[in-house]
């Protein structure tokens, strides 16, 4: 083959990819506007998807604000053999997706909404960007809080999900609760891996509680990852970016009706809680 052969066939073989892509953002964006949900593709590459979620959330951004922070995903053992991966993923939070206390949400306003007991921590120093260890990790962090968060399955019932195709749905971001809010020179680090939370759905737990611990050992760990995801992303956490951690409990599907306490115990001082109601 000449030269001129293969670059011309570089060329059709670039301009295929890129159409590829722009078909995947085009579906996302309207999965999240009209709540339509997206066919997949088994064979999705890693890298693509990286560069479909982050189109996504460019065109996300003129209705759902500036970037709030990031979210892990798959931050447990089950989750991450159910969907044959080795690592979290990572997805971004904007402003638009996260709800004060006592919210109401529609159920309407997904395509199929879970809800879950989550965790957020805040960025104080750049130096998170380089932590190597756990110990690190914390001491760029100034506030923990409360988190419930809900999110999307935007992907329609009958298609594969793999890493690569959650991480190009932006690991399912949609809402988030935030609870209170703790200053962590109030904790010491141990206390993140042995609080424990117990979600509450009408008054009933949904499951047994759960532990920091659930969140690769312990959440600095998740953070740790995190910063280390981001950089491979050409991404600098910032002071004021909140780092939601991944699911303490079980996600549940939300209906309409149901109230949802998320109670968090032995973090800092006194119970936590978050409080949320589905509606229509």
């Amino acid at each position: 083959m000449t030269l001129r052969a293969c670059t011309l066939l570089a060329v059709v073989c670039f301009a295929a990819s890129a159409q590829a892509q722009s078909g995947w953002v085009d579906r996302i964006v309207a999965a999240y506007k009209h709540q339509t949900p997206v066919e997949t593709d088994a064979d999705l590459d890693p890298g693509a998807a990286v560069e479909i979620q982050r189109r996504v959330v460019a065109a996300l951004r003129n209705g759902h604000g500036d970037i709030f922070g990031y979210k892990a995903g798959l931050t447990s053992p089950a989750a991450q053999e159910r969907f044959n991966v080795d690592e979290p993923i990572l997805g971004t939070l904007l402003a638009g997706m996260i709800l004060d206390n006592d919210a109401r949400v529609s159920v309407a306003d997904g395509v199929n909404l879970m809800v879950e007991a989550d965790l957020l921590v805040r960025v104080a120093d750049r130096r998170i960007n380089s932590a190597a260890t756990p110990a690190e990790a914390f001491a760029a962090i100034d506030r923990v809080a409360a988190f419930v968060e809900i999110p999307d399955i935007i992907i329609a019932a009958d298609q594969p999900v793999t890493g690569p195709v959650l991480t190009a749905v932006n690991s399912g971001a949609r809402y988030g609760v935030m609870g209170p809010v703790v200053d962590t020179g109030s904790l010491e680090m141990a206390e993140f891996a042995a609080f424990t939370v117990r979600m509450l759905r009408n008054g009933e737990a949904t499951g047994p509680p759960a532990s920091g611990a659930a969140l690769l050992g312990d959440p600095m760990n998740v953070v740790l990852w995190m910063a280390g995801e981001a950089k491979n992303r050409g991404i600098t956490l910032e002071p004021g970016d909140w780092l939601s951690l991944g699911s303490l409990t079980a996600p549940v599907k939300a209906r309409a009706g149901d109230r949802y306490v998320a109670r968090y115990e032995n973090l800092g001082s006194g119970t936590l809680e978050v409080r949320l109601e589905l509606v229509p």
